[in-house]
């Protein structure tokens, strides 16, 4: 699948990762940014209009632009490996702001480009 250059945006993830402070709480913590390039489209058809219902307009879908990739598993997690990046469901994409993510990916589909499927916090 060809993706339209004047498409195509530089989106920022961040890896989730679990804590636990001192009385054994767990909470989630955000990793390092990493920057990656791809198409973003809202979330619709009939498949994702029956998984979500009423919250589609909260979703979005990312196609993203590098074609390599591997894919590891590690810890019964499907690992996604993008010019030195992980990508697993659950990390977050920081949208308008650098801070906390603004929505987490909920799916990865490993096609000739991988396409993520996200929800908004």
């Amino acid at each position: 699948m060809r993706l339209m250059r004047k498409r195509i945006d530089c989106f920022t993830f961040r890896n989730a990762k679990t804590d636990k402070d001192n009385e054994g709480v767990t909470s989630r913590v955000w990793g390092d940014p990493m920057m990656l390039t791809g198409i973003m489209w809202n979330g619709g058809g009939r498949v994702q209009e029956e998984k979500y219902g009423a919250r589609l307009p909260m979703v979005r879908n990312i196609m993203l632009a590098n074609k390599k990739y591997k894919e590891m598993t590690k810890d019964g997690k499907v690992i996604y490996f993008i010019d030195d990046c992980e990508l697993t469901v659950g990390d977050g994409l920081c949208l308008s702001s650098y801070g906390e993510p603004d929505y987490i990916i909920q799916a990865i589909y490993p096609y000739n480009h991988l396409a993520l499927e996200l929800e908004h916090v």
